[in-house]
C-alpha cells in the first residue's frame, strides 16, 4: 500500500490542527465524513434554491438547461464530485465521488450531517493513518536524525538559516519571495532521512497556501525565489515536531523536500 498518497491529507490535518484533537469512534462511512466536510463550505450556495430542485440537479446534472436552480446545482455538482476525485483518487482510503455527491443531496435536503466539520477531518486524517499503519516507527532516533542534519549542513554551497533548517540552492530563483498570504505553486519531494519517500506530487504542479505550511519548509522557500528550485533539510522541531504523522512520518524525523518553486501570487 503506498504511502506517497499523503500530500493532501497531511497538509489538510496541518493546516486545521485538527490532529491533536480525538473524534470518537463511528460507525458511518468515510463516504460520510468526506461529505460532512464538504458541506458547510457548499450550504450557502443552496439556500437560496428550492432543496429539492437543487439535489436532483446536484446528484444528475445539468440536463435541463431551462432550470436556473437545477442547472446551477449540477454546476456545483460537477464540480465537488471532480476534487473528490482528484483529492482523493491517490490515498490509501476508499472514497466513492458518486456515493458522497448523494450523501450531500441527501444534507441539501435537510437531512443533519453525520459528522461536526472538525469531526469529519479528524475521521477522514485517522482512516487515513489506520490504512497506512506500517513498519514506520513511532519515533526516530534522535543521533541518526542529528548526524543527517550534520552532514547535510556540510555540503558545498550550503546555507544553515536562524533556525537550523538547511538549504541547498540548486536554482537561484528572483523576486517575488514567498511571504505570509502568498500562495505558492511548487513541485516536490520529501522524504525521510533514509531515504524513505513520503509525499511528492509526482513532477506535478500544485498550489499550496504558504501559510499552511510547516515552519521549516516555509523558511527555506523563504529564501529561495520564484523559479528557483533547492534541496531544503527541516529538523522536527521546524516540522512535524515530537508527534510526527502516526504511520508516515516518525515523531522527531528530520525531513528533506527537493522542491522547485514555480510561482508565487499574493492575490
Amino acid at each position: 500500500m503506498s504511502r506517497i498518497a499523503a500530500t493532501i491529507i497531511a497538509l489538510w490535518v496541518w493546516a486545521l490542527g485538527v490532529h491533536a484533537q480525538i473524534a470518537p469512534e463511528r460507525v458511518d462511512s468515510v463516504n460520510e465524513a468526506v461529505a460532512s466536510s464538504l458541506y458547510p463550505a457548499i450550504a450557502s450556495q443552496f439556500s437560496s434554491l428550492p432543496a429539492d430542485v437543487a439535489a436532483k440537479g446536484f446528484i444528475a446534472g445539468a440536463t435541463d438547461s431551462t432550470a436556473v436552480a437545477y442547472a446551477k446545482a449540477a454546476i456545483i455538482g460537477n464540480s465537488i464530485m471532480e476534487w473528490v476525485a482528484k483529492e482523493f483518487g491517490r490515498t490509501a482510503i476508499s472514497v466513492s465521488p458518486e456515493r458522497v455527491i448523494g450523501i450531500l443531496a441527501g444534507y441539501i435536503e435537510g437531512r443533519t450531517p453525520a459528522f461536526t466539520e472538525n469531526e469529519a477531518n479528524k475521521y477522514i486524517s485517522d482512516k487515513y493513518v489506520e490504512a497506512l499503519k506500517s513498519d514506520v516507527p513511532d519515533r526516530a532516533d534522535e543521533a541518526v536524525e542529528r548526524e543527517f542534519l550534520a552532514r547535510a549542513a556540510k555540503i558545498k554551497g550550503a546555507v544553515v538559516l536562524d533556525d537550523s533548517v538547511v538549504v541547498i540552492v540548486e536554482k537561484a530563483g528572483r523576486k517575488p519571495f514567498p511571504q505570509s498570504g502568498s500562495t505558492v505553486s511548487v513541485i516536490y519531494e520529501a522524504s525521510l532521512s533514509n531515504g524513505a519517500v513520503f509525499d511528492s506530487t509526482e513532477s506535478k504542479q500544485i498550489d499550496l497556501r504558504f501559510d499552511s505550511l510547516a515552519p521549516g519548509l516555509r523558511s527555506g522557500l523563504a529564501t529561495i525565489g520564484k523559479g528557483g528550485s533547492a534541496e531544503v533539510y527541516i529538523p522536527a522541531s521546524v516540522g512535524y515536531g515530537s508527534e510526527g504523522f502516526p504511520g508516515v512520518i516518525p515523531g522527531g524525523a528530520a525531513l528533506l523536500y527537493k522542491i522547485t518553486l514555480v510561482d508565487v501570487s499574493t492575490e
